[in-house]
Parts: structure tokens; sequence; C-alpha cells
């Protein structure tokens, strides 16, 4: 239906608006502006461009009106055309009561001295959505319950992590640590020291040394010297040598053996002083995986739950809302791989592959905002309260303090929705029939 948008509603009376509803996300708006409001814009346009406009033989502000239209013409109406699109589509959307959630694009311009100017604007808004089914999901998922081995693989870790090497006299072997001096050699055999380097560190177990250095460096001792030709793989990180063979003057400087505790009564004590035994520090390390994998069951859980409510419940999402999230993803990727060679094709394989993930964030969204809508939750002033001072023990920081951080503004919403979000959650794992495997 058209309507004029007039001076009572705080609109202007030469311009009028038509909102055609496509779908739950899509409107389509229909703009017209009169011929007097796009005289009287071209009009405005016109004295201003006349009193800034400086042209030889004229003084500045006493140019003809009959110059300006002959050499202006073109440019005035497109910028009184533009102008008062702007204006109309402002106003169209504030009387309609529309939030668009992206820029509009507009087609089917008219734009006519005389005939005054229509164009239809494609905006995208959040569909209202209403959802059913959501309380008492049937689910059967598996639980893992954590095992010696996963207990006896942290203790490796454990282990790991209080290795030490110490120098001895021998040849290199096993999982010695070595120093050496390495350098390339040119094609006429002299050594290139501008490309090598000094004192460098090397794991024989490390994953990242190459075949060749590895089986090279067995059996040399300190103060030897050999070459060693290397060949590296055709997906080798560095393009330049990806394929090719080089050949290193290598010196090893030392060689130190790999040392790791014993796992034991002491090793658990050395671990943490809170334990007298290993046995008891098996006990905590299990406790705590079983912690994590609890919480992750959890988790895993309420996911599962938003994915059975978004199989029965089929609605509109807008467009813009998902490009958004790609948009997000793409930028986040871009300060991760600053040297991607090819910006546009990274650009379109990251869309491609987290589209679906994008839609389901999208409609997860929609479901926990439908959720909250349709059980009338809201935060009470003591949840808010307790979860402040939550928030003041954990950063150790003053109550007083931390309050005033998130008495209003994006601070105090962002802690609301989060808390919003855990009550749906905890609404929606309440009431479903959940069966552990």
């Amino acid at each position: 239906m058209e309507e004029e948008l007039t001076p009572e509603t705080g609109t202007d009376k030469y311009f009028t608006v038509d909102v055609e509803e496509n779908g739950e996300c899509k409107r389509t708006l229909t703009l017209t502006a009169t011929d007097e409001a796009l005289q009287k814009e071209k009009k405005r346009i016109i004295e201003k461009l006349r009193k800034d406009l400086n042209v030889p033989g004229f003084r500045k502000g006493k140019v003809p009106l009959s110059y300006i239209a002959k050499n202006y013409d073109g440019a005035v109406h497109g910028d009184a055309v533009q102008n008062l699109l702007s204006k109309a589509y402002e106003q169209a959307v504030v009387s309609k009561g529309l939030r668009p959630l992206a820029d509009p694009k507009f087609e089917d311009l008219k734009a006519e001295d005389g005939e005054g100017i229509s164009v239809k604007a494609h905006i995208e808004v959040k569909p209202n959505v209403t959802i059913a089914d959501y309380a008492g999901v049937k689910l059967q998922v598996e639980k893992r319950v954590i095992g010696d081995e996963e207990v006896d693989g942290t203790l490796n870790q454990l282990r790991e992590g209080m290795t030490q090497y110490e120098a001895v006299d021998r040849a290199v072997g096993g999982e010695d640590y070595v120093i050496i001096d390495f350098f390339p050699l040119t094609d006429s055999g002299e050594v290139d020291e501008s490309a090598g380097q000094k004192d460098y560190g090397i794991t024989l177990d490390g994953e990242g040394l190459l075949a060749e250095f590895r089986e090279g460096l067995q059996g040399m001792k300190a103060g030897e010297e050999k070459e060693i030709l290397v060949k590296y793989p055709e997906d080798f990180a560095d393009k330049n040598l990806a394929g090719n063979s080089r050949t290193f003057r290598v010196s090893v400087k030392e060689v130190k053996e790999k040392l790791m505790p014993e796992i034991d009564d002491a090793f658990a004590r050395n671990v943490s002083s809170e334990v007298k035994s290993l046995e008891e520090l098996k006990d905590r390390i299990r406790e705590d995986l079983q912690r994590e994998e609890d919480a992750k069951h959890e988790h895993d859980v309420q996911e599962k739950i938003i994915d059975k409510i978004i199989e029965a419940n089929a609605f509109e999402i807008p467009d813009a809302m998902v490009d958004n999230y790609l948009t997000s993803i793409v930028e986040e990727d871009r300060r991760r791989r600053p040297d991607v060679p090819s910006e546009e094709t990274r650009e379109s394989e990251v869309r491609e592959l987290f589209r679906e993930p994008a839609l389901r964030m999208v409609k997860r969204y929609f479901i926990m905002e439908a959720v909250r809508r349709q059980e009338n939750m809201a935060v009470s002033p003591e949840e808010f309260d307790k979860k402040i001072e939550a928030l003041a023990e954990g950063a150790g920081r003053p109550l007083e303090e931390v309050r005033i951080m998130f008495r209003e503004g994006k601070h105090r919403r962002n802690i609301e929705s989060e808390l919003l979000d855990q009550k749906v959650l905890s609404f929606l794992r309440e009431k479903a029939d959940i069966k552990v495997a």
C-alpha cells in the first residue's frame, strides 16, 4: 500500500513509499519523489555551486545560470537525484519502522525532469521467528569415561616437559640434541657463508628435520665435519627449494643426550607439591581430564539440541547476516595469512568452506532469540549482580570498580546477553530427553 510521507509523521510531503513483503526477510520499497522536489533540490545545488564556482571572466558568485546549466547540468541532475533518493530512503525506513541489515540495492531508477523520481530499493530485515518443538527434544549421546590410556598420555607429556639434555663425548644417535654449523655449497663447491647458520640446535627426533640431515648426522662426533646432500620434497614450504637438491657442509659442535625422569613418586612430587605419590597424581589427572571431558560433553549435548530444533523448524534467514559472518571469517583469515598469493581465490575458498557453518550459526542465533522471547526470559538484578561479583573475584579487582565498568552500555549488554544465552541453554537441556550411552 502506497503511503505519502507527510510532515505530520516528521517526514516530507514530496516523497511516497510502498512496501512489499517478499518472504520473511526481504522487503521491496518503491520510493517516489515529485518533480517539484527534484527541481527544488537542483536549484539548491546550483545556488551552492554558483557561490563556490571560479570561472575566468566572471566574479565569484556571479557566474551566469545559463553557463552552469550548459556545463554542469548532468552533474547537478545526478547529485540532486542521489540526494533525494538518500533522503527518501532514510525517511521511508523510519516511517515504516524498518531496520535494514545492510545497504539497499536499488533498481528500476527513473529520474526525468517533469516526471520526478521513482526507484525500487531491496532490503533485508530480521525475521520474527516463532519456533515449536523446542521443549522435550529427544537425543541419544555417548559419554566418554577417562581411562588409564589418557592418564598415561598426560604423564608422558609432563615427563617430556621435564626433559633435560646433557653433553656427552660420543657419536650422535637416537634422540640426541646436536649443535651444528651448516652452510650450503655453491655450484663451484665453495661454502656460501651468507646462507647458512652457526650454533644451530637440532633434535634428531624432531618432526621438522629432513631425513637426509637426520641420517647424515648419525655417527658424527663433536669436531667432525662432512658434506650432506639434501633433496627437498615437492611440497616444501619454500617454493624456491621445493623439489631441488642442495649440498651442505656440516660441522658438529656439541652432542647432548636426552635425559628424562622416571615416572615414580619423586616425579609426582616434582610435578605438584600438593601430591605425595604417583597414584595420587594419577587420580588428580584423571579427575581433571574427566572434568574437561564432562564440560565438552555438556557443550556437545547443548549444540545437538540446537541442531534438532533447527531440523524441526524451517524458517528464512537473511543473506546479509550470513554474508556478514563469512566476511568476519575472511578478515580473520587475512590477519592470520597476510602473504596469500591470490586474495580473490582464497576469499572464495574460505566463503565456500564456511558457508554451511555460517548458515547454522545464523539459524542458532534466531533459535536462541525465539526461545528467550517465547519463554519470557530476562536477567534479574540479582543474577546480574552475582555475575559481576564472580567477574570481580576472578579478576582480583575491587567489586565497586567492576560494577562501574558494567553499569551501562555495551559491556552491560554483553553480560546480559551471555546470561540470557546460559538461561536458554540450561532450559533446553533441562527439558530435553537425553539418553546417555
